[in-house]
């Protein structure tokens, strides 16, 4: 069995003597954790879920403590990463020691793993690069290394579905949602040159629904404006902090307009914000936390082309889209951001 079909199956979660599950990626997947648990309930295994913004920390605590008539709960804390710093760590310490009488899953980002492995908290043996002793089968990671008695990290930082995991997921999906196959769009689904989210791979999947194997029409017209090619963004990125113009225009004129201007304000500001911090990092020699900046940044400019750029810089160039932004959901034209990109290229917010 597939690790992809033992995250589906009640066993993994009902293992004798495991307390913690950690799902870990850089970001929470909505559709796919709404599809994990009800899967999960198909299978008996049902959540109950805690809302983290309206619980404090020892409310958290006595729900994990208290067991009504020996009763044991299944509790889905989601997504820690929306809690202030203190509080998430205080729970993350909490629950890297947790050990019943229920079973918690929760959601965190790789970064306040490595934040709490400490000498003192010997269960977390993560490293910045990755978790150690993977046993890779399929697409998704679950971590073998024995982090702790009580506690199971499971890496979906990593997810590749190749061709049989992806018919793998579609068939898992389809089971629970009651969706029909359709061979022709997984076919072309698996030779898409870019990587999806697992979100985007769900969102996908009912589409095939609509459009069946007639899904010609759909690759050629449709995808692109449903869910954004990350590989697409990242050329274009990469031309955008290289200075290349020409090919960059060449690329914006294949798919720029398929997005709205505020999109690319978005866009742009986190690929800026990330860029000059991960530049201000580098100078001060923290190599670590510039590793952990540069996520979604093009692997050139991490490399060589964060050189070419002052951190005043890319500051003016930050601050320039983010006013830009404003200005357009005030009822301003879109030719700021033509503004913005002549400005780049020719080096005006030196």
């Amino acid at each position: 069995m597939s690790q992809i079909e033992q995250l589906f199956t009640a066993d993994l979660w009902r293992k004798p003597g495991q307390s913690v599950y950690a799902l870990v990626d850089q970001a929470y997947s909505y559709l796919f954790f709404a599809w994990l648990k009800q899967a999960l309930k198909l299978a008996g295994v049902n959540f109950t879920s805690l809302d983290l913004m309206s619980i404090d920390l020892a409310g958290i605590k006595s729900s994990l403590s208290m067991s009504l008539l020996g009763q044991n709960m299944f509790y889905w804390l989601g997504d820690i990463t929306v809690l202030p710093t203190k509080k998430r760590l205080e729970l993350l310490q909490y629950l890297s020691l947790y050990t019943g009488p229920h079973r918690v899953v929760f959601f965190s980002a790789p970064e306040d793993l490595v934040t709490i492995n400490k000498p003192s908290s010997p269960r977390l043996t993560l490293g910045v690069s990755g978790f150690r002793n993977e046993q890779a089968i399929g697409s998704v990671v679950i971590d073998r290394n024995g982090v702790g008695d009580n506690l199971e990290l499971i890496n979906l930082e990593q997810v590749e579905l190749s061709g049989v995991g992806l018919a793998k997921l579609a068939e898992l999906y389809s089971q629970t949602y009651n969706l029909k196959l359709a061979p022709v769009f997984l076919s072309k689904l698996t030779k898409l040159k870019t990587k999806l989210t697992l979100d985007q791979y769900c969102l996908l999947l009912h589409y095939m629904t609509a459009f069946g194997d007639r899904c010609e029409l759909f690759f050629e017209q449709w995808l692109s404006k449903i869910v954004v090619l990350e590989q697409t963004l990242f050329d274009l990125s990469t031309q955008f902090f290289a200075r290349k113009p020409e090919k960059f225009f060449l690329s914006w004129e294949k798919f720029g307009t398929d997005y709205t201007a505020q999109f690319w304000t978005a866009y742009w500001s986190e690929q800026l914000f990330r860029a000059y911090y991960f530049a201000q990092l580098q100078q001060a020699g923290d190599l670590g936390a510039a590793k952990r900046i540069a996520y979604r940044l093009p692997f050139s400019f991490t490399q060589t082309d964060w050189r070419k750029f002052s951190t005043p810089e890319l500051y003016q160039a930050h601050n320039f889209i983010r006013s830009a932004d404003f200005e357009l959901k005030s009822g301003s034209t879109e030719i700021l951001l033509e503004l913005f990109y002549l400005k780049f290229f020719n080096s005006e917010f030196t």
